[in-house]
């Protein structure tokens, strides 16, 4: 998808979204999540334009502390929250008594806002139902499934500034990393409370019997340990600290900016080591996993779902 097609597409529509993100999320929930709600403007000819100021990854410089910009951006001071969608919402309502998903029908009570923000179309660009539909996008020459699309907007808007590039490069040489590897993904810390453990075996069994050069990503030095342990066979490289337990997002919103943009520095170096593997193994339920999913679905196999899907 061209960058300056879709932004001449974008700009002839007439309802406005400011869509905010580094609310209150680790890094790839924002950014899958901003995909998302670009996707839904496309396909529901809303504007798309970004707001980043006091990002929770970056305060000084948000989104393009970064990366390249891709959109028109406004620095915005009014509030911006999440929402649920209404299926969802009515269920926490009736049943765990959670009045305060009642926000979340807010969007659905004004269809006709013309100036909308991200709590307007959060819940609503996170339909499920969506995932296994066909689109069209004549103007910008798309076809093809929901995922498809959500991959050109990657490819569009995924583009470090100069400065994060050579930054990131220089963390990657540091590894010494061999031609040819396969990677994983095991993400711990607060993930256990939104997705069941998964055994290391079974990360292992979806490796196959070929490349023995494997780069593990994971929040927790645990996951590095088990596996030298009992698999020795297999040569490990990781950017993954030994003092590293797992991740918690409430920990991480408590580091100072010069902690927080290393830590970001890495997340995008891992990233990067990740996406040029041979084979990626990890979980379609995490960020991470998803946005593999999305950037790069021809090297990805999936621990806990045989196809990608909107977390």
């Amino acid at each position: 998808m061209d960058l300056e097609r879709y932004n001449q597409y974008n700009e002839s529509f007439n309802r406005l979204c400011t869509f905010k993100i580094g609310i209150c999320s680790g890094f790839f929930s924002e950014y899958n999540n901003m995909i998302l709600a670009m996707a839904y403007c496309l396909l529901h000819r809303i504007r798309f334009q970004l707001t980043s100021n006091d990002a929770n990854f970056n305060r000084e410089k948000g989104w393009q502390g970064y990366f390249l910009p891709f959109c028109h951006e406004v620095s915005d001071s009014k509030n911006h929250y999440r929402t649920w969608d209404y299926r969802y919402a009515l269920k926490r309502i009736v049943f765990q008594l959670d009045f305060s998903s009642i926000a979340s029908l807010y969007p659905y009570l004004f269809p006709w806002k013309k100036r909308l923000r991200t709590q307007d179309i959060f819940g609503k660009c996170r339909n499920k139902h969506q995932k296994d539909s066909s689109f069209r996008i004549f103007e910008l020459g798309f076809e093809g499934d929901f995922q498809q699309l959500c991959a050109e907007l990657v490819k569009m808007t995924w583009r470090y500034n100069e400065e994060t590039e050579d930054r990131i490069s220089r963390m990657i040489q540091t590894l010494n990393l061999p031609a040819h590897y396969v990677s994983v993904h095991v993400r711990r810390g607060d993930k256990i409370v939104e997705a069941n453990h998964i055994p290391i075996s079974q990360y292992m069994d979806k490796l196959g019997d070929g490349c023995r050069n494997l780069f593990v990503a994971t929040d927790d030095y645990s996951v590095v340990e088990e596996i030298r342990a009992h698999y020795p066979e297999w040569a490990i490289w990781t950017l993954c600290t030994p003092l590293e337990r797992g991740y918690m997002q409430s920990a991480a919103d408590q580091e100072c900016a010069e902690e927080k943009d290393r830590n970001m520095i890495t997340l995008f170096a891992t990233m990067e080591i990740l996406n040029r593997a041979e084979l990626f193994v990890g979980t379609y339920s995490s960020n991470m996993g998803m946005f593999m999913g999305m950037r790069n679905p021809s090297i990805c196999r999936s621990v806990d779902f045989d196809h990608w899907l909107i977390w």
